[in-house]
């Protein structure tokens, strides 16, 4: 078992690739603790205003996962340390759009865990025939403009408040295969992760 861990984890270093997994309703409970434990300024970053604990279990208990899909990256320990969200609508000239969201833990930033989370969502939009891609943020934050910006994005700031528009291309065979095969290896990684952690804390202990 650890020999298969270890050839994942060499895997996704050697390569400087990120398991980014595909979240579910039943990862409530792990979205809502990486949104609490934002710090106050964090929190207005990513929501554009001052959310309060009820707020945050509100927005997580109600989110619809017919219309919203979610990534996350876990850490070795099964927390969720980055998070992206997005959000299926329609602009006014009726098109399917996505709109984006992402926060990443302070111990954890520094790693383009924001970049690696925001191309995978916008691959996901893509491969669901999405064209626009829309980031929504507060022109203070700096590290979410800077990757739209690399990422080719068009950007319409207007006092505090920036818009940004991503034209998506359309979905191909490799940015299909691409998805399943990174959400496969995520999940696969995030398994061995998980009974590797139970067969540790069920080792008897050695002898005295």
């Amino acid at each position: 078992m650890s020999h298969l861990l270890n050839h994942f984890r060499t895997w996704s270093q050697s390569k400087k690739r990120i398991a980014i997994r595909q979240l579910s309703a039943r990862h409530r409970q792990a979205m809502t603790q990486h949104l609490l434990a934002l710090a106050p300024e964090d929190r207005y970053l990513r929501f554009g205003y001052a959310a309060t604990d009820e707020h945050i279990s509100a927005h997580v208990e109600t989110l619809n996962f017919q219309h919203v899909t979610a990534f996350g990256v876990f850490n070795r320990s099964l927390k969720l340390v980055g998070l992206a969200q997005i959000s299926f609508t329609f602009d006014r000239q009726c098109q399917r759009c996505a709109e984006f969201g992402v926060s990443v833990l302070p111990e954890c930033r520094g790693r383009s865990l924001g970049r690696a989370l925001f191309e995978r969502a916008a691959t996901h939009a893509r491969n669901e025939g999405v064209a626009r891609f829309l980031v929504h943020a507060l022109t203070q934050n700096r590290p979410m403009l800077h990757i739209a910006k690399s990422a080719g994005a068009s950007v319409h700031s207007e006092g505090d408040e920036s818009q940004v528009i991503i034209v998506l291309p359309p979905a191909d065979f490799d940015s299909q295969v691409g998805e399943v095969w990174h959400n496969g290896l995520a999940k696969a990684g995030y398994k061995l992760q998980k009974i590797w952690r139970r067969m540790r804390s069920t080792k008897p202990s050695p002898e005295a």
